[in-house]
């Protein structure tokens, strides 16, 4: 009779256990998106700007890559390993650059009618 009335004390505090380890697992999980840009520079590396996208929409980001031609009269940024096309605007600013390796910096916004761009406030080649 004794090991009967031990089981029910144990078995309700074993649950009371379990319960506050799975609620503290919650709370424990880190974030695998990388970090938002931070400093002066904003730098974020091209393959990152275009696998995140979510991370870096509306903020302020520099990168490198090169630019390229896209439609009939826009220009994208394209690097190794990238698919993704990020617009660069005003095109007019990107147009002396094509072919060119650019560092450029901006504001990075996503959209589902425009995809993502990048409203230059900076683009500086930085060889052919």
């Amino acid at each position: 009779m004794r090991c009967a009335a031990t089981s029910h004390r144990v078995l309700p505090g074993v649950a009371l256990a379990g319960c506050l380890l799975v609620l503290g697992a919650c709370g424990a999980q880190r974030s695998t998106l990388p970090p938002k840009p931070r400093g002066s520079s904003g730098f974020v590396a091209l393959t990152l700007l275009a696998r995140y996208p979510e991370v870096y929409a509306q903020a302020e980001v520099s990168t490198t890559g090169v630019v390229e031609a896209a439609g009939k009269h826009g220009f994208r940024l394209a690097g190794p390993g990238v698919a993704t096309k990020i617009m660069l605007l005003p095109a007019s600013r990107a147009a002396a650059d094509l072919g060119r390796t650019v560092q450029v910096s901006g504001l990075f916004t996503v959209s589902f009618q425009a995809g993502y761009e990048l409203a230059l406030t900076t683009i500086t080649s930085s060889g052919g």
